[in-house]
């Protein structure tokens, strides 16, 4: 129940509810079958740099977002988000999110998001760990 899609599947948002951690075993597992040996050790750490800035209070984490880039600027991210951040808001609960597109930022922000910190190890791209805190105002 907290995998959103538009009627025509032109994007997705995956959440994860607070308390709810994605499969860390099965991540490593992943990345360690799919990944080469020698970018193995730059992606673990970027990972272990990551994991430091996810609240340590209960929220609700958006782990992806995406919307088919013919379909974009259509409204349809919003839609994706809108149902849990106005729950995030009647709740008084944190969202949370990391972007490594610069681009979108500006689209988060207008949700409510803040850059809290960016991340960067050795050459990884620089991701952006975004906060929301509850507003009382519904999206």
């Amino acid at each position: 129940g907290t995998v959103y899609y538009p009627e025509n599947y032109s994007g997705a948002a995956f959440w994860f509810p607070p308390g709810v951690e994605p499969d860390s075993d099965l991540v490593m597992d992943t990345l360690r079958q799919t990944i080469s040996k020698e970018h193995q050790t730059k992606v673990f750490s970027l990972l272990e740099e990551m994991s430091k800035f996810h609240p340590g209070e209960p929220h609700w984490y958006l782990g992806i977002l995406g919307v088919d880039p013919a379909q974009q600027n259509r409204g349809y991210g919003s839609e994706l988000i809108r149902d849990i951040l106005n729950l995030c808001d009647r709740r008084g609960q944190l969202a949370y999110l990391e972007s490594s597109n610069p681009a979108n930022i500006a689209f988060y922000e207008k949700h409510g998001f803040e850059v809290i910190n960016e991340i960067q190890t050795s050459s990884s791209p620089t991701i952006s760990a975004m906060m929301r805190y509850p507003s009382e105002r519904s999206i």
